[in-house]
């Protein structure tokens, strides 16, 4: 699990310990969590908004 942005996001367990490198993709509000050059997941901040 991230925090990121003041939201907890779970990404893997077999990752524990392990460094992840969110970044942010041609989306505004969006952004991909990477291990080494594997995107794991996307970060979607839109759906916060309200």
């Amino acid at each position: 699990q991230v925090s990121f942005k003041g939201l907890n996001v779970f990404v893997s367990g077999g990752l524990y310990g392990e460094n992840v490198a969110i970044r942010p993709t041609a989306e505004d509000g969006v952004y991909d969590v990477v291990f080494i050059r594997k995107t794991l997941r996307q970060i979607d901040l839109r759906q916060r908004a309200t």
